[in-house]
């Protein structure tokens, strides 16, 4: 279709937008009619509603184009670098997504958007393997924190904990009742016999538990039995250590769902030590995740022929799981 000028052609795809404002396509068409009259800021209002469709259409591809057009051809917008992130994430290409990620400042995005960018940056360090990639995001997620709790306001050490003060300095101190909840099943006890607690933890945000937990383990706590998913939703939120420090103190027997949680654990925190048991406990388990994370185990330990074999046989089963063709060529290059 032809058009005498350009803002005819934006008339008439503004009505088509009125009529059919979940198109993306028509969104995106009056974006660029935008870039052509240099008008950036209605062009950035209708890619940003372009891509916002897309994604909730799950046509994540899509939106990645219309969010690279907005960078090359608008500006360099906080927010669509975020949601580029978030979307490469969708996808599980973690790289692009690191690198995206890796752009945000936080003087320069929303606020509003803090708490979801460290979600975010706690669930790639957890995912890729590079130990400058995991220090860099690290870096990252710490200035976040530091600024959110910058808005917050005055905090006391037991607030950075997770811990909240007493509401009233006339709260009478409790005795033996001080506990920590990290999901529906799973209580840890810091009560001290004989000693009073005058700040009883309230809340226990899953990123600060590291701290508290190594404040923990070095006491004469109570750990009641660990529920399996608080455990493992730890574990996916990249707190392997207080993870470790859990399955490590229960009471119950640890059946094998366990210890493929522990292995995975000790091998992302690069400890060895807890491996060689394990390893041999796990034999014959067949799925992919278990078998990577065998692979990883002896990988790290310097079985690499053992890790080759694992690692063969995860590809020859499920294909390119994750890194396993890469860590394959990586590892028969070491051993020529």
């Amino acid at each position: 279709m032809k058009f005498a000028t350009i803002n005819d052609a934006i008339d008439f795809y503004r009505k088509l937008a009125v009529e059919n404002p979940n198109n993306s396509t028509v969104l995106n068409t009056l974006g660029d009619l935008y870039v052509k009259t240099g008008d950036k800021k209605e062009a950035l209002n209708y890619y940003k509603q372009a891509m916002e469709i897309l994604e909730k259409n799950a046509s994540y591809q899509n939106a990645i184009a219309i969010g690279k057009k907005i960078l090359r051809y608008v500006s360099r917008d906080p927010e669509t670098i975020f949601k580029l992130s978030k979307l490469y994430t969708k996808i599980g290409d973690y790289n692009e997504a690191v690198k995206y990620v890796s752009l945000l400042d936080p003087e320069k995005i929303d606020e509003a958007h803090y708490d979801e960018i460290i979600g975010l940056l706690n669930f790639l360090i957890s995912s890729v393997d590079a130990r400058d990639t995991k220090l860099k995001l690290t870096r990252l997620l710490d200035l976040f924190k530091e600024k959110l709790a910058t808005l917050a306001g005055p905090v006391d050490e037991f607030d950075l904990l997770g811990f909240q003060s007493s509401e009233t300095d006339d709260m009478p101190p409790l005795l033996e009742e001080s506990t920590i909840k990290i999901g529906p099943d799973t209580i840890i006890d810091l009560s001290v016999p004989g000693e009073e607690v005058e700040h009883p933890p309230r809340k226990a945000e899953p990123e600060y538990m590291l701290q508290i937990l190594q404040k923990v383990s070095k006491g004469s706590y109570i750990t009641y039995d660990p529920d399996f998913e608080d455990v493992k939703n730890l574990v996916d939120s990249g707190l392997y250590r207080p993870a470790i420090w859990l399955i490590q103190n229960m009471e119950k027997k640890m059946g094998k769902p366990w210890k493929e949680l522990l292995l995975k654990c000790f091998v992302e925190t690069g400890e060895v030590d807890g491996i060689y048991p394990l390893i041999d406990e796990l034999d014959g388990v067949e799925d992919p995740e278990t078998l990577y994370y065998i692979a990883r185990a002896h990988e790290n330990i310097g079985n690499r022929e053992k890790a080759l074999f694992f690692f063969r046989k995860l590809f020859a089963y499920y294909g390119a799981y994750r890194d396993t063709k890469e860590r394959i060529e990586k590892i028969r290059s070491e051993l020529e």
